[in-house]
């Protein structure tokens, strides 16, 4: 291979490098007390810090807003969990994530969850931010507080047919109805379905 060929794939190999790194951005997330300004994160009462422990998502989005969690999973609408983990102190998380180019970051801290099964209890989320185009972003989010109380999956708790106890002549035929009733004190004629 000739000096000039050797220079041509260098420069060839530099700009696949370079563009591959365009694709995403060296992401820092930080919640500390030690943060100027200070950004921990707070349980619900919004004084107390979060416990050392609790569970933390680390969310990538493709807009300012948000995705709820699912009552099921925990996961976010729309959006992408590219990390979780765990507060290493109080109020106190930090981890270093590769985000997509021009996507937002947020996090989403649970006061009771631990990241198994259906979620339960309270969680915070901090707001979105952009982490443009560069190579790096360190996201600091303002502090926030798990004060939000996600709902519970709605089950069926029981069906209740009526009439209860029918008195139906020989040869005729009773109408019955079939009435769901759910866990978050609803109910739903299923008749059609049984």
């Amino acid at each position: 291979m000739n000096k000039y060929m050797k220079k041509t794939l260098g420069v060839i190999l530099a700009a696949i490098l370079l563009a591959g790194a365009a694709l995403a951005v060296a992401t820092t997330v930080s919640c500390n007390t030690s943060n100027t300004p200070a950004n921990p994160i707070y349980s619900a009462d919004g004084a107390t810090l979060l416990p050392a422990g609790k569970f933390v998502q680390v969310i990538q989005s493709d807009d300012a807003s948000a995705g709820l969690p699912a009552s099921g999973t925990g996961l976010p609408a729309g959006d992408t969990v590219i990390f979780t983990g765990v507060l290493s102190a109080n109020g106190i998380f930090s981890s270093s994530i590769n985000i997509t180019t021009s996507k937002y970051v947020y996090i989403r801290a649970w006061d009771t969850w631990n990241g198994s099964g259906a979620p339960s209890g309270k969680y915070g989320t901090s707001a979105p931010e952009n982490v443009g185009t560069g190579f790096t972003k360190t996201y600091r989010p303002a502090s926030f507080s798990t004060n939000t109380e996600i709902n519970p999956p709605v089950t069926l708790s029981s069906i209740t047919v009526t009439p209860a106890n029918p008195s139906i002549l020989v040869g005729a035929t009773q109408q019955f109805t079939a009435t769901g009733n759910y866990s978050d004190g609803s109910t739903q004629n299923l008749t059609a379905q049984v």
